[in-house]
């Protein structure tokens, strides 16, 4: 039997070919639910979405800690801990994770405000129709698009929806005097948008990822399998 997983929404299937969606929902302005239900009627499934509350969380971090031996990075990855529970007590063993699209495929907003940037400094006669698009995705007006492009380009290594992950200001002064350390050099191909995509894939966010969601899931005894990763796609 197998958990068909993506990044949001589940879907499992059994030998009989028949399957049930699973995903988690977070509440309040995080909520993904009307999406989950849409996909899930779009393929006929029965679904089951788990609420995610602080409660869960305080509950479960101190476990997750001690199987992943390490930092836990980002809320979906705690909330995965009730995807791997529901799936275990309904007897599967095997999930398939649907990680590596939108490093691939560029999906995410900071990737969106660097390919925007490189078009402003080439001069390319598309950016007003790019920017349109981009305002169109976002719900931003094109002066806030145009800006998110210029930012990019100037600070980088921000996190994927084009924030910055670093705030000296939080710091005490023997912290914040210390020099800090420098990202990894891209520099894989002298595409600044591509050595993004390929320094997610293979240096930074795609291991530490599957790291973490191999230890959660080998926490329940589940093997994680990631088809999107495979080199031919």
């Amino acid at each position: 039997m197998f958990l068909i997983l993506s990044c949001k929404f589940l879907f499992s299937s059994s030998s009989s070919g028949s399957a049930t969606g699973f995903s988690v929902d977070f509440g309040s302005d995080l909520s993904e639910y009307a999406w989950i239900e849409s996909a899930a009627r779009h393929h006929g499934l029965p679904w089951k979405i788990d609420s995610y509350s602080s409660a869960d969380f305080l509950a479960t971090i101190r476990p997750m800690m001690w199987h992943q031996e390490a930092p836990i990075g980002g809320l979906m990855n705690c909330a995965f801990n009730l995807v791997m529970k529901a799936a275990k007590g309904r007897g599967y063993s095997v999930l398939q994770a649907g990680g590596g699209p939108d490093e691939a495929f560029g999906g995410y907003r900071n990737h969106h405000n660097l390919y925007l940037g490189m078009l402003l400094h080439s001069g390319s006669l598309e950016i007003e129709q790019r920017l349109a698009e981009y305002s169109c995705n976002w719900g931003v007006s094109s002066d806030i698009a145009r800006c998110a492009a210029e930012m990019e380009i100037s600070r980088g290594n921000t996190t994927i929806d084009g924030t910055i992950p670093v705030r000296p200001e939080t710091l005490s002064l023997l912290v914040s005097g210390t020099p800090p350390l420098s990202a990894a050099p891209l520099g894989f191909i002298g595409d600044l948008l591509r050595d993004s995509q390929i320094h997610y894939l293979q240096g930074s966010k795609i291991p530490r990822n599957a790291r973490m969601l191999d230890r959660l899931s080998m926490a329940y005894g589940i093997e994680i399998r990631q088809p999107f990763l495979d080199h031919r796609l």
